[in-house]
């Protein structure tokens, strides 16, 4: 049986990915599930509408 093992810079990368999903996901349930309490940026939703 071959072992082969996983390159460092792999697993970096994949865990950079999950945590950024995991904040996105974080971001939009936030502004789904209580939008009076976002900030400025999560706020402008949906963008430029109506100035």
């Amino acid at each position: 049986m071959v072992r082969r093992r996983v390159p460092l810079v792999t697993l970096a990368l994949f865990a950079c990915g999950l945590a950024a999903g995991g904040l996105w996901w974080w971001a939009v349930l936030r502004l789904l599930l209580v939008p009076a309490e976002t900030g400025p940026v999560e706020g402008r939703w949906p963008p430029a509408a109506g100035g």
